[in-house]
């Protein structure tokens, strides 16, 4: 139930708030290759980004003892 409210309450602030957060996925190291037929695009920093926040998070999770 916790993980389902996360992710509602994450939801209703990039319903609200989505402009703000236009950077996310277009920073430098994400890779977008466009051509006639296909394109492509591995965010590869914003993964990286994202990574380190939950690790962070989880970090203080476990040291506040939840």
């Amino acid at each position: 139930m916790v993980s389902g409210g996360l992710l509602l309450l994450a939801g209703i602030i990039w319903f609200f708030w989505g402009e703000k957060f236009r950077w996310i996925g277009h920073l430098p190291g994400d890779i977008n290759i466009k051509r006639d037929n296909y394109q492509l695009y591995i965010p590869i920093t914003t993964l990286v980004l994202v990574n380190l926040l939950l690790f962070i998070f989880m970090r203080i999770w476990n040291w506040l003892g939840w």
